[in-house]
Formats: C-alpha cells, sequence, structure tokens
C-alpha cells in the first residue's frame, strides 16, 4: 500500500550546523539584511520580532485567502492590453457545463473536502456549482473564444480537447503556485511575532525552504505554459500527448490537476522532489463525464519521459483496479476534486475516513497503490 506520512507535513530535523541556522544565530548589526532572507535591514525586520503583537490566526487566514483570489492578469497565450476585454473573470477551471453539471444536487450544489477554519481538521461540505474550481485566469473575451470546443461541443476525447482542458489546468497550477509564494513571504512577517530567537529560526526556516521549492516548481510550470502556448498559437498540439480511459459507470467525482510524478501507481520513484536539482516533469490529469460514464484524461509534453512512465504504469493496473485506484490518487493530490452529494452518502464510514485521510496528507512517501475489497467507485474499464 502507498506509504502515507503520520503527520501531513514532512518533518526534518535542523541542526546548529545548518547554514541558515548558522546565520540565524550569527551576531549582526542592525544595518546589515536580515538573517531571515526578507531582503530588509536587520534592524527594520527581526531585531524586535519578538516584542511585536501575534495576529489572530482567523486574521491571517483571511490575508491569506485574498492573495488566492487576487487578479494577476490574462494568461490567455496572446493577452495583451489591446486584445484582452477586461480583467480575469472567475474561470471554471473545472468545466461547469458537463463535469460538475453531472455531480450537482437538486440545489445545485457539488461536495467537496474542506478545512475547518477552526482547527485542522476536514470534512465533506457542500459548495454552489458556481463557485466550484474557479479562479481569475483569463479576461471574459479569452475564456469563451479559447474553450468554445469544451463548453459547446460535447467531450469527445479529441486530442484539442485533451490539451484545451490541461492548458487551463495548467494556468490555474501556476496561478496557484504565484498565490502561494506571495501568501509565504507575508507569512514570514507575521507567523513568528511574539516568538522566541528559537522559534523565529525553525519558522523561517520552514518558509525558505518552501519558497524555495515553489519558486523551482513555478519556473517548471512557466515552461509548460510557454509549450502549451506555442501549441495553441502555432496549432501544434503534436507538442503533446494525450491518452483517455473510458469507463462505464456512475461518474460520482470529478476531478482536474496538474501534478509532478514523484511515484507511479507501482511505486516506483521518478523524481526526487526534495533535490532542487532535478527537474520535475509534470502531466495533467482530468476526468470528464459522458452518457454511460466518463473518462480519464491524461496530458503531457511528448517529450516527458517520466510522465509517460507515469501513464504506462496507469495502463498496466488490472482495468478492475483502475477506477478505485485513481479515485484514491484523485484525492491524495488535489484540491481540485469535487463529488456528489450521493456519491459521498453512499460511502461506508470506513471509506469516507479513508478519503479524509488521504485528501489531508500533504505528500507520501512511496509504496504501490492497490485497489480496496470495498471500491470508492464502480468504474468499469
Amino acid at each position: 500500500m502507498i506509504n502515507l506520512p503520520q503527520t501531513p507535513l514532512k518533518h526534518q530535523l535542523v541542526g546548529n550546523d545548518d547554514p541558515f541556522v548558522k546565520e540565524a544565530i550569527r551576531k549582526r548589526q542592525p544595518s546589515e539584511p536580515c538573517w531571515c532572507g526578507s531582503g530588509r535591514q536587520y534592524k527594520e525586520c527581526h531585531i524586535k520580532r519578538h516584542t511585536l503583537k501575534a495576529h489572530p490566526l482567523g486574521k491571517i487566514r483571511k490575508e491569506i485567502l485574498k492573495l488566492f483570489k487576487k487578479k494577476r492578469g490574462c494568461m490567455h497565450p496572446t493577452a495583451a492590453l489591446s486584445s484582452c476585454k477586461g480583467p480575469p473573470i472567475a474561470s471554471h477551471v473545472i468545466q461547469k457545463k458537463g463535469p460538475l453539471a453531472a455531480i450537482i444536487n437538486d440545489s445545485k450544489h457539488v461536495w467537496h473536502i474542506k478545512q475547518s477554519q477552526n482547527d485542522d481538521s476536514f470534512s465533506a461540505e457542500k459548495i454552489g456549482w458556481k463557485k466550484a474550481s474557479i479562479s481569475p485566469l483569463y479576461c471574459t473575451l479569452h475564456d469563451s473564444v479559447l474553450f468554445r470546443k469544451l463548453e459547446t461541443e460535447a467531450f469527445i476525447g479529441s486530442h484539442e480537447q485533451c490539451v484545451l482542458q490541461s492548458f487551463r489546468s495548467v494556468c490555474c497550477e501556476l496561478y496557484k503556485k504565484k498565490a502561494l509564494v506571495e501568501s509565504l513571504k507575508y507569512q514570514r512577517d507575521v507567523l513568528d511575532r511574539e516568538k522566541s530567537k528559537d522559534e523565529q529560526i525553525f519558522i523561517q526556516w520552514s518558509i525558505n525552504n518552501s519558497l524555495r521549492g515553489q519558486m523551482k516548481s513555478i519556473d517548471e510550470l512557466e515552461d509548460l505554459v510557454s509549450i502549451f502556448n506555442d501549441a495553441i498559437k502555432n496549432d501544434k498540439l503534436d507538442l503533446f500527448e494525450s491518452k483517455t480511459y473510458p469507463f462505464q459507470g456512475l461518474v460520482g467525482l470529478i476531478s482536474a490537476s496538474t501534478t509532478q510524478a514523484e511515484f507511479d501507481f507501482n511505486g516506483l520513484k521518478l523524481v526526487d522532489l526534495d533535490d532542487l536539482n532535478q527537474d520535475a516533469q509534470s502531466l495533467i490529469y482530468s476526468i470528464f463525464p459522458s452518457d454511460v460514464g466518463g473518462s480519464i484524461v491524461f496530458c503531457w509534453p511528448t517529450d516527458f519521459k517520466t510522465a509517460t512512465d507515469f501513464v504506462n504504469s496507469f495502463d498496466r493496473l488490472s482495468p478492475a483496479d483502475k477506477g478505485d485506484i485513481f479515485a484514491q490518487y484523485c484525492f491524495l493530490i488535489s484540491e481540485e476534486t469535487y463529488f456528489s452529494e450521493q456519491w459521498w452518502n453512499a460511502l461506508s464510514s470506513k471509506n469516507s475516513d479513508r478519503v479524509l485521510k488521504l485528501f489531508e496528507s500533504m505528500h507520501y512517501e512511496g509504496g504501490k497503490f492497490e485497489a480496496s475489497s470495498n471500491p470508492l467507485v464502480n468504474w468499469k474499464f
């Protein structure tokens, strides 16, 4: 089975010989750069941080949420002031017509897993389908023109449809990564108020580590977006591979994500994401409904070998196991996973606990995916 950690975040031991710690504990002059990496002078940053009143957790979360709703400009390949129509709108990463429409209830709600505002617990909550899976990615004009073949035509699994949906997912992931970097920089200024020097060092060390990893990820995603831009502007869709796996059965859940596959479905490690000297190769997946069930769609640049290896490992899974294993994967790696009230209410308590455990894990540590005797979905491949 896959190895889920005891705690959602990775734990690492840090000693006084760590370069960041050594720099933090070194005696410095007030006019020197602060040890935290903010770029400000020590006297303007951490020299009196322990005396500043801590912000309430609710206030911090509210400020972070603002950053994830901030408009950063249209992400269409030809976006420009002369060609865009207005600021970015709330674009649906997962289509409202089709995927989300397949899982709404009578009150036009879908369900997703959400963290409590009061503690670290997770639970299933409903959300209006018009508010589900949205990010400010494109202006009104480009959102309607670029994705017309997804919004106005039935999904038939054409390569063009797969590439277009994947581009939407990649733009969402890049947007979120940029928002995350901004939120980490904000947290650098507020999380260690009223803390001791040792606590400050640990918090800042963790944030700096996260920032390095996220900046690396942004570089890789921007390279990926460039490939999409070339493919879309110049009609070079052969820059990408796509593979579709149709299934029969109640869809129940819908998901889409851009992921850097660290392990394949057999537990083989494809890349070490902790090694920032390695370039991770992303791939994109989506679930589309159909009249008899739906399809799982993978899309990736043709020269991304590890992405190809990842998809091949899914190909080798038994048809009887594919549905349950992929449903596990969706909850493990994607916040953009939504499901119907009917599907959630039909889960056994053991399976609902399994879903929550998968979702709250921020990473996993390898191991082979295995189907349960009581599967999460009844998809037949």
